[in-house]
């Protein structure tokens, strides 16, 4: 719809007529003398007055009349009431006002719509909005009064005294309403002063001194920022942040309920840069109350607390999350200094010189569970801080996982470590546990998997750990260890878990090899057995049949595992022993069944891997329990026991089926089974626990010698059947030269990773900078470890050798991909 104005001819005399009747309706309405006036046809009558062209003169009258009207009657009314009702007389003065303008506003409503809008020209609500504010608000009394008056009322509202709250909002939309689309009359009258009163107010309360006249325009003096700091100094960092914590609420619902919404976000910006930007290092780094302190006494609602507080300031999240990463690395680090790790005994027996090994700790075993629980303790308590006090924050607990790596990493045997943790439950440790317990316990295991970068290194120790436990039968579950093995393959991949699925299913064909060489011996027996004696076979003698079959074997029970070299952790060449000629009998015979079977494998065995059941019969005279001698006829009892040994230990007790003593240099030509794993195989039997000592040496004494005499102890006695013997441990520290050969092994896989790498990436890519390709290749490989520079740069170079890559000729530090 459009508007049109049409010249009417009409004298002036006639246009003063209309004019002065608009006058005096506009005088008796702002007069709130309203009553009988005919709006309509004042509508209409300045209707007319814009057909004819006279905006203008309404224009400059109305502004006549509206600043005559304040200025003679609202701003004495006002004035009067300074220092008596002042809020509330101004109010009433600006609701009778509002009330008259919208009044007259209805009636010049179609010359703000024909003439002032076209012409860019204010409308005559705006107009009367201005001169309201010119000529009352704009009195130096007034307006002086207004601040003072509002600031007081607030200042009186913080010290807890009752206020007119409604009075302070009323005023506050208000001056809202006199800055038209904007905040100017709100900013300049009111919230600027609030604000500058309100930093004033919150650095004076940080100090001690209580009785501070606040004036707008008062600037912090160096008296009351030394006082501030002595009051933080004095103060604990809990109490202080539950202060400021107040303070913030009790701004927000301050400013709620007496001022304009859009002041909670300036002041509360306040309170952060006076009481939080300000002094949040300070607070942060407290002695005895700080960060450091809640962490460590588990202050969970402090922590709280102080993360919603420094996150709503830039750089408080930063500066808790580094406050923190210190601390936790620094009880990281401190959980090294209680890993005392012993040496194994084993390690430093020379023959001639024997330690007392009951005394001392096999090899790290206690350390290094008391590490990895601690580790698990002190990040569950991580993990509690971050789901009940930091809200789950990304950057905390990207913070938190950063430094768990680092700590877990500092230790070069951290994978060893993880390994034997893994290990110690999954071979005893979790008999007893619920299901529950023991996915809590793979999971936590996965998680310090997780924070390792030579992820290589512990499948090696994993893998020998594993082989430790499916040789000997002593894992708790299949199910479990398949479980571990299957989140091991999710986190780094089928390769990574390639050869450990290699040995179960080695066992598990292992098993089936063994049936079917059972059911051939029975098989090849029975016919043997049948030509020898009758056709017919009844009931009775079937069940004899595996003795007999035993007793064809020379009554070994055998049980082999068939290991896939190179999926095993087997050593070559494996320890020389020379075991009795039963066994090798026994082995011949299955040999040669399985050879018939696999032509061209070659079967080796790996003496140090195995174990045996061995049927002992003691013959000696017994003590009475009060250790008197008793008569032989009386006492001499036969005792038998079956012992359950390793298989060094199983060829030495066998020679005394035939000599009662035997030197140690004998038993050492006899057996050939190299000197330090002799020393190893013979401790338990002879200097292990009283129920335990198979052997007994002469002199009993100990030193060990080569000429020591080693004999059969008639006396042993223990109250079960079957005996398991100890063994001690192979070196859990490798010496300075297996060190270097498994270095030297774990270097050249991680040198056939990083090649294969880099191929992968210049064949897909063909062309890249020196930087690019390190970085990818770092990225590729970062799940199982952390090439170095160095490493990837030798990788290259070795690639350009063999023209697989080769330098651009304009840039020598790209390379492009060539075969």
């Amino acid at each position: 719809m459009s508007f049109h104005l049409y010249q009417m001819d009409i004298d002036e005399e006639c246009v003063d007529n209309l004019w002065n009747n608009l006058k005096s309706a506009i005088h008796r309405i702002l007069n709130k003398d309203n009553k009988g006036l005919c709006f309509s046809e004042l509508y209409h009558t300045a209707y007319t007055l814009t057909q004819l062209r006279r905006v203008m003169k309404m224009y400059t009258g109305l502004k006549e009349i509206i600043t005559e009207h304040l200025l003679n009657n609202v701003q004495p009314e006002v004035l009067s009431s300074l220092y008596n009702n002042f809020l509330e007389t101004l109010y009433r003065a600006w609701t009778d006002y509002q009330f008259e303008l919208a009044m007259i506003k209805d009636i010049f409503i179609r010359m703000d719509q024909i003439y002032a809008k076209n012409h860019g020209m204010d409308s005559v609500y705006t107009i009367g909005i201005t001169i309201f504010k010119d000529k009352v608000l704009g009195h130096n009394a007034i307006n002086k009064q207004l601040q003072w008056t509002l600031l007081g009322m607030i200042e009186q509202d913080r010290k807890g005294a009752f206020v007119n709250r409604e009075a302070i909002k009323n005023t506050c939309q208000m001056l809202m309403i006199l800055s038209l689309e904007g905040r100017s009359v709100y900013e300049e009258y009111f919230e600027n002063a609030f604000l500058d009163i309100s930093t004033e107010l919150f650095q004076v309360s940080l100090c001690k001194s209580r009785r501070v006249r606040f004036l707008s325009g008062i600037k912090m003096s160096p008296l009351f920022q030394l006082e501030s700091e002595k009051f933080l100094a004095e103060q604990s960092a809990d109490k202080y942040l539950t202060k400021v914590e107040a303070i913030i609420t009790q701004e927000c619902e301050r400013v709620l309920s007496c001022m304009d919404i859009s002041t909670k976000e300036r002041i509360i910006q306040v309170v952060e840069q006076v009481m939080i930007t300000d002094h949040m290092q300070t607070v942060v780094e407290m002695e005895n109350s700080g960060l450091v302190y809640m962490l460590e006494h588990t202050k969970v609602q402090d922590l709280a607390r102080m993360y919603r507080l420094l996150s709503r300031v830039p750089g408080g999240l930063k500066l808790m999350c580094d406050t923190m990463s210190s601390s936790v690395r620094q009880r990281g680090k401190a959980l090294f200094s209680q890993e005392e790790v012993g040496a194994n005994p084993v390690d430093q027996i020379q023959v001639g010189s024997l330690q007392d090994f009951t005394s001392r700790r096999t090899g790290p075993v206690d350390s290094f569970s008391l590490f990895e629980q601690n580790l698990l303790d002190l990040k569950a308590q991580c993990d509690h801080f971050l789901a009940e006090a930091y809200n789950n924050d990304k950057l905390c607990k990207q913070t938190i996982t950063g430094d768990f790596e680092h700590i877990f990493n500092l230790n070069s045997r951290s994978p060893e470590y993880l390994s034997l943790f893994i290990n110690d439950k999954l071979k005893k440790g979790a008999k007893g546990l619920s299901e529950q317990e023991v996915e809590s316990f793979l999971e936590n295991a996965l998680m310090l998997f997780k924070f390792l970068q030579e992820k290589d290194v512990f499948e090696k120790h994993y893998k020998q750990h594993l082989s430790d436990r499916l040789l000997s039968n002593t894992g708790v579950s299949d199910e479990i260890e398949k479980s571990m093995i299957l989140r091991l393959k999710t986190e780094c991949g089928f390769q990574f878990t390639a050869k450990l699925e290699g040995m179960f299913k080695d066992i598990s064909v292992s098993n089936t090899t063994m049936q079917e060489f059972w059911s051939h011996i029975q098989t090849m027996q029975v016919s043997q057995w049948r030509r020898d004696n009758i056709w017919f076979l009844p009931s009775t003698v079937v069940f004899k049949l595996l003795d007999f079959f035993k007793i064809s074997l020379s009554g070994v029970n055998l049980s082999v595992k068939v290991l896939t070299a190179g999926v095993w952790p087997t050593q070559s060449p494996a320890p020389k022993c020379s075991i009795p000629s039963v066994l090798s009998n026994a082995f011949e015979v299955f040999g040669s069944f399985y050879l018939e079977k696999h032509i061209g494998r070659k079967l080796m065995l790996q003496h140090h891997l195995g174990w045996a059941e061995v049927n002992a019969t003691f013959y000696g005279s017994l003590k009475k329990e009060n250790g008197s001698d008793a008569c032989a006829s009386d006492a001499q009892v036969t005792r038998k026991h079956i012992l359950q040994v390793s298989t060094f230990q199983m060829t030495i007790l066998m020679l005394y089926n035939n000599r009662e003593k035997y030197t140690f240099k004998e038993i050492h030509q006899e057996t050939d089974i190299p000197e330090r794993d002799l020393v190893r195989a013979l401790l338990p039997l002879f200097w292990g626990k009283t129920e335990q000592r198979v052997l007994t040496k002469e002199p009993s004494s100990k030193e060990l010698d080569r000429g020591d005499i080693f004999t059969v102890n008639d006396e042993f006695n223990c109250k079960w059947h079957k005996v398991k013997l100890k063994t001690i441990a192979a070196k859990k520290e490798a010496t300075v030269p297996e060190k270097k050969e498994t270095s030297h092994r774990v270097d050249e896989e991680r040198k056939h990773r990083i090649e294969a790498a880099i191929v992968r990436i210049m064949k897909s890519r063909n062309r890249l900078q020196h930087k690019v390709l390190v970085a990818e290749v770092t990225q590729q490989l970062k799940k199982n470890f952390v090439p170095s520079h160095t490493a990837v740069k030798r990788c290259i170079e070795g690639l350009i050798e063999k023209e697989f890559l080769a330098r651009t000729p304009e840039d020598q530090k790209a390379y492009i991909y060539v075969a």
